[in-house]
């Protein structure tokens, strides 16, 4: 750690350290894009918020004081990813002001930048023409790394319920779940995939009610 900051004054260190950490909520698993200076101004902005509160209450409030700094932050944060900031984009996308986002790409924004809408099917075609679908990954969600992982370089890893080879029609994998050994994942490379395609449900968190089993939307990927 830089000696410069150890020798800023304490107030300065605790909105700039409750700065980075309500930086790091507020963009967790999305901010790999960002350069050095985003981050930057970024934890500036949310430690304002802790420096809000350390001029509103007096230094007699000792480690209170500072405990309420780095909450406010945190709040700052966690209010930024869950509710501003699709408010500001839906402002400046009414205002016409723009229509893009900042998103890397349309497998970033469908996944990592995903937090209203659950994949309920995955299917994936593979470079030889195969497939892996996955018929209900609710059936996964209490399982190790479940219901899937959706890498950011556009790896991707399953249970897959179902396989297909070219020409052939779907079998079901009746290995997939195993009540003493557990669930089986399948860790597919980007490299290996040609299409994915995801079937999405849209508002609250579904029941494990089962749905059609066929792929309905296709995501790019990267």
């Amino acid at each position: 750690m830089d000696e410069k900051f150890l020798s800023l004054p304490l107030e300065i260190q605790v909105a700039l350290g409750s700065g980075y950490l309500a930086y790091a909520l507020a963009y967790l698993g999305i901010k790999d894009h960002h350069k050095p200076i985003d981050t930057a101004f970024r934890t500036v902005a949310f430690g304002l918020c802790a420096t809000s509160v350390l001029a509103l209450l007096p230094a007699t409030y000792g480690v209170w004081r500072i405990a309420a700094a780095i909450l406010a932050s945190l709040i700052g944060g966690a209010l930024w990813r869950y509710w501003i900031a699709d408010g500001v984009q839906w402002l400046i996308r009414k205002g016409d002001l723009s229509w893009s986002d900042e998103t890397p790409s349309a497998w970033s924004k469908i996944t990592l930048h995903n937090s209203r809408t659950y994949v309920s099917q995955i299917s994936i075609q593979l470079d030889d023409d195969s497939w892996l679908f996955c018929d209900d990954t609710r059936k996964f969600a209490q399982a190790p790394y479940g219901p899937c992982v959706l890498g950011p370089n556009g790896d991707v890893a399953i249970y897959a319920t179902h396989k297909c080879r070219p020409g052939e029609d779907f079998v079901e994998d009746a290995d997939v779940h195993d009540l003493h050994h557990g669930d089986k994942l399948t860790y597919v490379p980007a490299n290996k995939i040609r299409r994915v395609s995801l079937r999405m449900l849209k508002g609250a968190k579904p029941s494990a009610a089962g749905v059609e089993a066929s792929p309905a939307v296709e995501a790019a990927v990267p």
